[in-house]
């Protein structure tokens, strides 16, 4: 954590970010927000969102029924991860952020670089504020 901008944490670089929602996807199914519907419909209640069309999305592109009892492993947590990326940001944006990445950020959960046993889990919008500001710092310039 570097800093906080509008309420929203922001990391040292995208992989910090990843982490923190990873942390955050883990603590949620752990402590029974544990289907692709009960998930999403607590990140994105339908009070601010269009919570239907979100679990669809993640459904559809995680490949997971929507009320399959999940597990908080690396390999769903990377599919989530994904999934919310792609919703989030679309997919031409999303596609900025490599496996590779995602890989990385769910390794520091693990033990790997940076990890630190001491930290709480963050909210899943705190990491996708570094994914955006990384997002708006990689894309092509627009011409006017």
């Amino acid at each position: 954590m570097v800093g906080i901008n509008g309420g929203f944490i922001q990391f040292v670089n995208l992989a910090y970010g990843l982490r923190a929602l990873g942390i955050d996807l883990r603590t949620k199914i752990n402590t029974g927000y544990n289907t692709i519907e009960k998930l999403i419909t607590r990140y994105a209640p339908p009070v601010e969102n269009d919570t239907a069309a979100y679990i669809l999305a993640v459904s559809d592109i995680t490949g997971l029924s929507e009320t399959r009892i999940l597990r908080a492993d690396i390999a769903t947590l990377a599919r989530l991860v994904r999934a919310i990326i792609t919703h989030e940001n679309g997919a031409k944006y999303a596609a900025l952020v490599t496996a590779e990445d995602i890989n990385e950020g769910l390794a520091m959960m693990r033990g790997g670089p940076g990890f630190n046993t001491g930290t709480v889990g963050f909210g899943v919008a705190t990491g996708l504020f570094i994914l955006a500001l990384y997002l708006l710092a990689t894309m092509p310039k627009m011409k006017q």
